[in-house]
């Protein structure tokens, strides 16, 4: 039996694929729980805010533990101003909120695996810190992708444009791409700060585009339904959708994930 943790946003289009494989994780004899950022509040009629609280629900609701991390001050803010953003704003607002508090929630990981070290973390992967936490305690972390929008594609336009596929040669996709470029090197320079004041080395840039386990990296979706990407590595895996419990016999790949945590 492996001591598992999953670290998810407050989101349930990033819980999802999560729970389904911690529960049936779960079901083979695993220790598993759930770490997420929330507090523990009546529902206040704030849409963001409700959903954390449903979160850590739906995961309590599967018998699985969840332990909640303190919201950062910055979280919370960019959450709540979240649902007022739209178009690629609405991407760029999103993922600086997945990248805020970067050295508070490695902190706070780290504190709650004092007790119990984990064998292995399985991480959303729009929660960095996770692995900034992972490389401090010398832990394996598998991240976990819900499709292949990320990453990169000869005939693929900016993550979040709208642009059509194949549309790469145009004055638009220029923009689109000069702003993306400047969005991730702020990301990327965040997290290598974080990285640096934990005494860890840089990683190459673009981590929001490529698969950055070292380990693994499971993508919800097949590869005959996306566009093709030309920044897959080895150790990432298509292993189709993972739409709830009722198909979890359907998981083919998950004996390999419990030989992983146990190795």
């Amino acid at each position: 039996m492996s001591r598992i943790v999953f670290i998810t946003q407050p989101s349930i289009g990033h819980l999802n694929t999560l729970l389904s494989i911690a529960a049936k994780m779960k079901s083979d004899g695993h220790d598993v729980r759930f770490v997420v950022p929330s507090i523990r509040l009546f529902k206040v009629g704030i849409q963001v805010f409700d959903t954390a609280i449903d979160v850590v629900n739906r995961i309590e609701r599967c018998g699985i533990s969840v332990d909640l991390l303190p919201p950062h001050h910055t979280h919370i803010w960019d959450a709540f101003f979240l649902p007022f953003k739209t178009g690629y704003d609405e991407t760029c607002h999103a993922f600086s909120l997945f990248f805020d508090g970067l050295e508070h929630y490695t902190h706070h990981i780290i504190k709650l695996s004092k007790n119990k070290t984990p064998d292995v973390f399985v991480t959303d992967f729009a929660f960095p810190a996770t692995s900034i936490a992972a490389d401090i305690l010398n832990i394996p972390y598998v991240t976990i992708y819900h499709s292949g929008l990320p990453f990169y594609g000869t005939l693929v336009p900016p993550f979040g444009s709208g642009l059509p596929v194949g549309e790469v040669n145009t004055d638009l996709y220029k923009e689109y791409s000069r702003l993306e470029n400047k969005f991730l090197f702020r990301l990327d320079s965040r997290y290598n700060l974080a990285r640096k004041k934990n005494g860890l080395p840089s990683l190459n840039p673009n981590l929001l585009r490529r698969p950055y386990s070292p380990w693994l990296n499971i993508i919800a979706s097949s590869d005959k339904i996306e566009v093709p990407r030309n920044n897959i590595t080895e150790n990432t895996l298509f292993v189709g959708p993972c739409l709830s419990n009722r198909i979890i016999e359907n998981f083919d790949y998950i004996p390999m994930l419990n030989d992983f945590a146990r190795n």
